[in-house]
């Protein structure tokens, strides 16, 4: 059985939720934002697959925190327009048009999503072996 599923795994994960979120101040960020490693996507990839690639995971609490225009051009995706969508593969640019669309719908991020005509910016972390819920930043 792997670790984390077994009660010494549980216990890990709680005792270190506990210990390390900040229950009474305005941040609700967990894991911590100093685990986001951004990546952006191969054309038709989704960003579990990019992140795979990397040896990290997909970590879709940190979408929000990249769906804006500024943060996609400072991780390398040069857009010639900006719009607003509705689809599961956003924020992502389209690679013929460079037209960059942001997730107008937060239920909507998703790891798996993809097209085959967009490159996604990808919010990625790593983790513990054995432990895949924690990242080294978390302890």
């Amino acid at each position: 059985m792997p670790y984390e599923f077994t009660a010494e795994g549980m216990l890990q994960r709680v005792s270190t939720y506990i210990q390390k979120h900040d229950f009474c101040g305005n941040s609700n960020a967990w894991p911590p934002e100093s685990a986001l490693q951004v990546r952006l996507s191969d054309k038709g990839q989704s960003c579990k697959q990019a992140c795979q690639d990397q040896g990290l995971i997909c970590e879709p609490t940190y979408f929000p925190l990249l769906n804006n225009e500024k943060i996609m051009e400072k991780n390398g995706l040069k857009c010639s327009s900006m719009d607003d969508m509705m689809e599961v593969y956003a924020p992502s640019r389209n690679d013929g048009t460079g037209a960059c669309s942001l997730q107008s719908e937060r239920l909507l991020f998703s790891c798996v999503g993809l097209d085959p005509d967009y490159q996604r910016i990808c919010p990625c972390r790593d983790f513990i072996h054995g432990q895949v819920a924690l990242c080294h930043d978390c302890l």
